[in-house]
């Protein structure tokens, strides 16, 4: 399956993490940078396939194009994940980081984000 703008070895390894969440009634996905949507619309798609159902929230600062929802029912957050973190869930499944590339950026995306993961999730 295609992840967005992934490539196919980032695809297979999307594949494989969204795995080990299919035997659960409801995965719990962030991702921060949702550009376009693509990763967010077929992470929708795997989980309506496999009859588990998406708890999605993105986030995206809108500085590549229009910031909106991926998908309809998807939670969005418009702005800087440095500064909506506040806005994100607890207890995540997966916190995909895919925002800032910047080394400070990302940084500050797992301080904020790695601790809204459960024990057992995967960022």
């Amino acid at each position: 399956m295609r992840f967005g703008e992934m490539t196919l070895v980032d695809c297979d390894v999307m594949e494989k993490v969204l795995t080990m969440f299919r035997t659960q009634d409801v995965l719990r996905f962030l991702e921060v940078g949702c550009y376009r949507g693509g990763t967010a619309r077929a992470v929708s798609e795997w989980c309506r396939d496999k009859g588990v159902t998406l708890d999605y929230t993105g986030i995206d600062n809108g500085l590549l194009g229009s910031a909106e929802a991926p998908f309809e029912g998807a939670k969005f957050v418009e702005g800087d994940s440095a500064e909506v973190f506040y806005e994100v869930p607890h207890c995540l499944d997966v916190a995909f980081i895919d925002g800032d590339h910047g080394g400070n950026a990302v940084i500050l995306d797992t301080i904020h984000y790695g601790k809204r993961v459960r024990i057992g999730g995967v960022m």
